[in-house]
């Protein structure tokens, strides 16, 4: 039994804390999943390095300076 405020609080911060992990670990698997369904099936690569190109292109020209 919960008998003061500070109690309620960390009740349910804890409670709030144990679903964003939930989420996030949901959010992992369907992610890992995605990724792994072209892999079985035989899908197009080069989306991923398209992406890590873009990807490699904005870090580099983020540091050119002038």
């Amino acid at each position: 039994m919960i008998s003061n405020t500070f109690e309620l609080l960390t009740d349910t911060r804890d409670k709030i804390n144990s679903t964003l992990l939930s989420v996030n670990a949901k959010r992992d698997f369907w992610l890992a999943e995605a990724d792994l369904a072209p892999v079985i099936y035989g899908g197009s690569a080069t989306k991923v390095s398209a992406e890590t190109d873009v990807a490699a292109a904005s870090e580099s020209s983020a540091g050119g300076g002038h």
